[in-house]
């Protein structure tokens, strides 16, 4: 097997585990398994590997674009120091190179001034997001962004320049290995901070079905990476042994068999007192969702 096909074989064994953790940490805060919500190994892998794979596949190309110039620069002087080329730049070269340190310049002001802003203005009020998923996604995301920005436009730059003053050349030199080099360089970065990053949120969305707080799949272009879902419910029909209160929740978090797991949020003047997980036989439930349709900000 090539280099990529070995890295890619890897990373989704390791999404294998990873994704049967993240499944885990949501469902065990709420007492009970991934199997009893209806989500054995088979159906996680089914439903979440393809849309993962492609999180950690894709994410990486974006930033292998920024990281591609310095890649470039080191390919150039490395041929020219094993004198594989000649004394002399090659034009088209250098304009895509210089293509590229444009692309970084403008994507480094969008993502350190208009994007920063514009995720610092839709961060949630404090009491429904986990500071610790909070601060891994900025720190990592942030800090893998800002270095991916330092090596490609600073580092590349200043080492054009001092080769230009020096008649060192060629100064760049574009090969399909400096792309996959580029390539490979953050796709284990990104592949580890996606594996820190999902059981975090795991963990963040039980944390908010336990205060009534619908959950969503997590997707990714329209395939689902997250596939686990905490849906409001009203219960036309149930059993009598089960009592509910007028204010409170009900969250339907799965079926495996006969068996339908719900998640009552107990609920007094709007203040959450707890909450029980109960199991109840399929065949004396009647349950309408309608209530999840428009994913209110918590249910009723």
């Amino acid at each position: 097997m090539t280099t990529l096909t070995q890295v890619i074989a890897a990373i989704a064994v390791a999404l294998a585990v990873i994704l049967r953790a993240s499944y885990s940490s949501f469902y065990q805060p709420l007492g009970l398994t991934p199997e009893e919500a209806g989500y054995d190994s088979g159906r996680i892998l089914a439903q979440s590997l393809p849309g993962t794979l492609a999180l950690v596949l894709l994410l990486p190309l974006a930033l292998a674009l920024i990281y591609l110039p310095y890649q470039v620069t080191f390919t150039a002087r490395r041929e020219r120091i094993l004198g594989l080329v000649g004394n002399h730049q090659n034009r088209s070269h250098m304009i895509g190179f210089c293509f590229l340190i444009l692309i970084d310049l403008i994507a480094a002001y969008l993502y350190f001034s208009v994007g920063s802003i514009e995720a610092l203005s839709n961060i949630p009020e404090p009491e429904t997001i986990n500071p610790t998923l909070l601060g891994a996604l900025f720190g990592g995301i942030g800090g893998l962004i800002g270095s991916a920005f330092g090596v490609g436009i600073i580092s590349s730059l200043g080492l054009v320049i001092r080769w230009w003053r020096k008649g060192l050349r060629p100064y760049v030199l574009f090969r399909w290995t400096s792309i996959r080099q580029a390539y490979l360089g953050v796709l284990p970065y990104v592949a580890v901070l996606l594996l820190l990053v999902l059981p975090l949120y795991s963990i963040d969305r039980a944390q908010k079905v336990q205060t009534g707080i619908p959950v969503k799949p997590m997707k990714f272009l329209s395939l689902p990476v997250l596939s686990f879902t905490a849906e409001p419910v009203t219960l036309q029909k149930k059993p009598t042994e089960l009592t509910l209160a007028a204010d409170d929740c009900v969250m339907y978090l799965g079926r495996a068999g006969d068996t339908t797991a719900l998640y009552l949020v107990r609920k007094k003047n709007g203040q959450v007192l707890g909450g029980d997980l109960v199991r109840v036989p399929s065949s004396e439930l009647v349950i309408s969702k309608s209530a999840f349709q428009g994913y209110e900000p918590s249910c009723r």
